[in-house]
């Protein structure tokens, strides 16, 4: 064989490495949102968390903490890394609240939000660092409101279903919609001519006028039955108890 032919063989022999080293390291990752298909599917019910279950064996979301703590985010898509922060807060709320199971209400925890910290794709967060300053510094979305739970009954709803980089859009879409859905989100009091709403609207109502939503407009954006224009807006109670089954 010419030397020139032996060059073009070790170049497509260590090309052909290389790609099959990235997707096997793609492959990986994507592991990382079945499984946790696979760990809500199993203990998240009706929106609820089987912390009693979780609190006798801990071994799936152990794994996925590990998970998260060495996800690897470099040349990933946007897409992607946006769906592994939100299922990597989500999960890091049940990790956090289990390990100081059994507790009443998150906020019972000392510093669950603000001073926890917690290991994402090789950083110390706290939750309000990877909700505020991870996602939505990156990505200004009003609809993370609406597909992050806090672990609390007022929270928005947990579904059983990973966050995936190729639905996202999708279920960002349809988790906000579900919950304009809720009573204790959005509530029209004909009776009053008031419309009750998630003090989710008051805490952040700055940041949805920020992003040119003001609440009546993002809510009517979102739900399946637009608003009564000449009612009271009023923020309803929230309630801190444990998102427990």
């Amino acid at each position: 064989m010419k030397p020139a032919n032996r060059v073009m063989v070790r170049l497509f022999a260590l090309l052909t490495l290389s790609t099959l080293l990235l997707d096997k390291s793609f492959s990986q990752d994507l592991s990382f949102f079945r499984s946790t298909e696979q760990f809500l599917k199993t203990y998240v019910i009706a929106g609820k968390v089987d912390f009693k279950s979780l609190d006798y064996n801990s071994e799936s979301l152990d794994s996925l903490i590990t998970q998260i703590d060495t996800m690897a985010l470099d040349d990933r898509s946007d897409d992607f890394k946006k769906a592994f922060y939100i299922n990597a807060y989500n999960l890091l709320v049940i990790h956090g609240v289990l390990q100081a199971y059994p507790v009443a209400s998150p906020l019972d925890i000392e510093g669950f939000f603000t001073e926890r910290k917690f290991r994402v794709a090789g950083i110390n967060l706290t939750l309000d660092e990877l909700e505020f300053k991870v996602l939505f510094n990156s990505y200004k979305d009003l609809r993370l409101h609406f597909i992050l739970n806090c672990g609390a009954k007022s929270c928005p709803t947990l579904f059983s279903d990973a966050i995936t980089p190729s639905e996202l859009e999708e279920q960002l879409n349809f988790s906000t919609a579900m919950v304009m859905d809720r009573d204790d989100f959005v509530n029209i009091d004909h009776a009053n001519d008031q419309i009750k709403v998630s003090r989710i609207f008051e805490w952040y109502g700055d940041m949805f006028e920020e992003y040119g939503m003001p609440i009546r407009k993002f809510i009517d954006h979102n739900r399946f039955e637009t608003l009564p224009g000449s009612y009271e807006i009023v923020f309803d109670e929230y309630d801190w108890s444990l998102n427990e089954l």
